[in-house]
């Protein structure tokens, strides 16, 4: 089967990465700290930006903080084999021009810069929370890339886990 693009939009995590052991360890501990152990096992966490997860945890007066909080723990844990690079990424990503193909991802930027240099991939075009205000599912995040890269969505193609 042949698929015709004019550009690829990856999700990062799950995708291109994975850092479901850094995610693991580094919410759980955020839980713990943040008294919300109980909570937490029933919010599902893949795929969402995190600021949706700690509204749906905490008070938003507490939310600006906590988000932090969150954030600087996983950038803390990158380096602490808090990513892996997916086989056969490196290789499909090297075949594309840089110019059609972006990241698309509900991490931050400060994360998501952090995981993807870890691995040696440094993305031309990238959409992170920081440049959204719906998260995924919601289709913002790929239109925005597609404006990004100059390209129709509708000549996109999605790879997401």
């Amino acid at each position: 089967m042949k698929i015709r693009a004019h550009a690829l939009l990856f999700d990062n995590d799950g995708t291109l990465v994975s850092s479901l052991a850094s995610v693991d360890r580094c919410w759980t501990r955020w839980a713990a700290e943040y008294g919300v152990t109980e909570a937490f096992g029933r919010i599902e966490l893949h795929g969402r930006p995190a600021v949706e997860i700690v509204a749906d945890l905490l008070p938003a007066a507490r939310v600006p903080e906590a988000l932090a909080r969150i954030e600087a723990l996983e950038v803390e844990d990158v380096p602490n084999d808090g990513v892996h690079l997916l086989p056969g990424t490196r290789a499909f990503l090297d075949a594309l021009p840089a110019d059609r193909w972006a990241v698309v991802t509900s991490a931050t930027r400060r994360l998501a810069e952090a995981r993807l240099d870890a691995v040696g991939i440094l993305p031309k075009t990238m959409v992170t929370a920081d440049d959204i205000t719906r998260g995924k599912p919601d289709p913002e995040p790929y239109l925005l890339a597609a404006r990004e890269l100059g390209v129709d969505p509708a000549d996109c193609v999605v790879f997401e886990d």
